[in-house]
């Protein structure tokens, strides 16, 4: 049985709400104003994969992570 696409969009001024559904589930991606250029670089880079089949050179920004420590 083929799945349903059948998306909505909330938009503000700080956020993007993108809703994916089907009739047993319900997907959900809230983007804030502070990710819009994190996401877009990622977005960017999965086209170019699926187009090219080649990885995309993507700096991977781990700043908002914290650093884990060793015993």
């Amino acid at each position: 049985m083929a799945k349903s696409f059948s998306p909505l969009l909330r938009v503000s001024e700080n956020l993007i709400a993108i809703q994916e559904s089907s009739f047993f589930e319900k997907h959900k991606i809230f983007l804030y104003k502070e990710d819009f250029e994190k996401f877009l670089n990622g977005l960017q880079g999965v086209i170019e994969f699926i187009e090219t089949g080649k990885k995309p050179e993507i700096a991977l920004d781990n700043q908002d992570e914290p650093e884990s420590e060793e015993l």
